[in-house]
């Protein structure tokens, strides 16, 4: 007799079919639809699995659609022509279903796809395969290309996956060929020092020193801006520099004259992005007399807040309109580079390349770069980039009949986004492995009054669906760096100033919570509060100075004061936090050093509380 069911469905069958066969409806969204009709919960309804259950008892057709071998044949030929115009899954899919085949699931393209090879991602990624380490042949990059001539030979059979069969096929012997070890280890080892180190050559390398000797002479000459962070393992400029040009304050100093957090300049910038559109503006070099500052005075007019800013009188009403006028210019640029950006798809496109062989051409030169022992293009040197590049161009038929076709301005655009991913994907790989490789960034953001908006790392990247997690085996995980003796010499081959930048350990990040005092010999313009919260996002003096003027626009930190309080009471107000008194003591705090002696000692206080009384000069509040 079976199981009583635990729900009635005897008068549920009619609307489930107009939902399910009529309307063509999933099962969640039929759930949706019942929760929505009787007013209860999802939880309360029967689960997905027993709604297919009851539709297979009520006979309903199965949703799932097969195509015939011949329309199969006529879709495989679609999806291979709109996959070697490097288009992404979305648009595949939408096609195919818009021609003819809207049966057709995102789940059975894919399915067809799959089994035809006409993917735009393999499994292995840039992963090497595993192989024996100790019998590894030595890579020299010139790799056999055997099925090359199936992609161009216009005698070749054609079938439905002739091509996507070969390439696939080609590229994955090539890496099983090589034979190479797991990865990361060759990267990696031009940075570990050990005995077990690969001896790469370095003959192009230039020294840290040299790179900041070339460094220092541009700045002098005023032939390069200032270097606010560190970059190419070279360390940011001194801090409180003024920038060459009143166009390259920096979008941070920009918020902190315009007083600006982060949510208020994204405001601006979309309300500026707005008039623009609507004015037709593009470029300030572009427009009629007087419409780039009209477009200026009507963001004025129409935003509260930098209204409020521009008609306040300061002593520095020249730099904030120039940071107005910086941020406008840069939304303007924004505008155009959104409209101009080139993808990895248009890349390809442009060079006549499917996605596989755009992969096996970016996989060669990220070979090279290991090989190489690659680190940044500064520390490279033109010259020995430069052979980089032409050694890499010679390579495989594939590159040779790109050069041979002629490089134009355009192709060599379209090559260096192919270069620039293959150096992105090494580095990520290192910092994966290693994060104390990596840049390091100041925690706080620069000195806006909010922290700078952490940014991700983004690189030239293909179609939206390219990021897709592909199907086939699980990715090992990477073993982690062995680290060697501290002691232990550096590679030979690399500078040590170079070698101790590239190893250096990051700044940690903290979040200690303060209280600060407004000094009395502060000079502010505007009502500032005498006391208020911020947090410590590192233990530096950049760090303490950033929450200090939290609350003030561009104003400048004097004399810090570091207060431990005692069980005494306060006997004298806020005079006495600076002179210090019976029941607090007073620490002039001018490093880092001092900062963390001060950190320590207001640890093991009574309340335990960290405070600073700060001297604001030079702002508003």
């Amino acid at each position: 007799m079976g199981r009583q069911k635990k729900h009635d469905w005897s008068d549920k069958r009619d609307i489930c079919h107009k939902l399910v066969i009529e309307e063509g409806k999933s099962t969640r969204e039929v759930i949706q639809y019942f929760s929505q009709a009787l007013g209860v919960p999802e939880s309360e309804l029967p689960i997905p699995g027993a709604f297919r259950r009851q539709f297979k008892e009520w006979g309903f057709p199965a949703k799932k659609f097969k195509p015939s071998p011949e329309d199969e044949l006529v879709v495989v030929q679609r999806i291979k022509g709109l996959w070697q115009q490097n288009c992404d899954n979305a648009y595949i899919a939408n096609t195919i279903r818009s021609e003819g085949f809207p049966e057709l699931t995102d789940h059975a393209i894919g399915a067809i796809r799959r089994r035809h090879g006409l993917l735009l991602r393999n499994s292995t990624a840039y992963e090497r395969l595993p192989g024996h380490v100790d019998h590894a042949p030595v890579a020299t990059g010139e790799i056999h290309v055997a099925g090359e001539a199936s992609f161009h030979d216009a005698n070749a059979p054609s079938t439905a996956t002739s091509d996507a069969a070969a390439a696939m096929q080609m590229f994955q012997a090539q890496q099983h060929q090589m034979n190479y070890p797991a990865m990361p280890g060759p990267e990696l080892d031009a940075l570990i020092p050990g005995s077990t180190i690969a001896q790469f050559p370095r003959s192009g390398q230039r020294t840290l020193a040299e790179l900041q000797e070339k460094s220092d002479e541009l700045f002098q000459t005023r032939k390069r801006r200032r270097r606010l962070i560190g970059r190419g393992m070279l360390p940011p400029d001194a801090p409180g520099l003024p920038p060459r040009y009143k166009s390259e304050t920096t979008l941070d100093e920009c918020k902190a004259f315009l007083q600006l957090d982060n949510d208020a300049y994204a405001n601006v910038r979309q309300h500026y992005m707005g008039i623009c559109t609507e004015l037709g503006i593009i470029k300030k070099t572009l427009c009629q007399p007087g419409v780039w500052d009209a477009s200026k005075d009507r963001l004025i007019r129409e935003n509260v807040h930098v209204a409020t800013v521009m008609n306040a009188p300061h002593p520095e009403a020249d730099k904030v309109a120039n940071a107005l006028e910086v941020v406008c210019s840069d939304v303007t640029k924004k505008m155009r580079v959104l409209n101009s950006r080139v993808t990895m798809a248009d890349a390809n496109n442009g060079l006549n390349l499917n996605p596989t062989e755009s992969k096996q051409v970016r996989h060669i030169f990220y070979e090279m770069l290991v090989e190489d022992g690659f680190t940044t293009r500064m520390e490279c040197g033109e010259d020995r980039w430069d052979r980089l590049y032409q050694n890499w161009l010679g390579k495989t038929p594939t590159l040779i009949r790109i050069r041979d076709h002629g490089i134009d301005e355009e192709k060599r655009k379209f090559l260096a986004i192919l270069m620039r991913d293959a150096m992105k994907r090494l580095n990520d790989g290192r910092l994966k492995n290693d994060p104390s490789i990596g840049p390091r960034i100041d925690p706080n953001g620069g000195p806006g009054p909010g922290p700078m908006r952490n940014k991700k790392l983004k690189g030239l990247r293909g179609p939206k669906t390219v990021l897709s997690t592909p199907r086939g085996p699980a990715r090992r995980p990477a073993p982690a760096p062995v680290m060697g003796n501290s002691n232990a010499p550096t590679s030979p081959g690399l500078d040590p100033a170079l070698f101790a930048a590239l190893t250096a350990p990051p700044v940690p990040t903290v979040q200690i919570p303060a209280y600060f005092r407004l000094a009395p010999t502060s000079h502010l313009i505007g009502h500032h509060a005498k006391m208020w919260l911020g947090k410590l996002t590192a233990v530096t003096m950049e760090s303490l100075h950033a929450a200090a003027t939290s609350k003030a626009g561009a104003a400048k930190v004097g004399k810090v004061h570091g207060i431990v309080k005692h069980a005494v009471p306060e006997q004298d107000g806020e005079q006495m936090l600076v002179d210090g008194g019976a029941g607090e003591d007073s620490y002039l705090i001018d490093g880092n050093d001092e900062l963390e002696a001060y950190l320590e000692t207001a640890k093991d206080t009574a309340d335990g509380k960290v405070m600073f009384v700060v001297e604001l000069n030079g702002g508003y509040a």
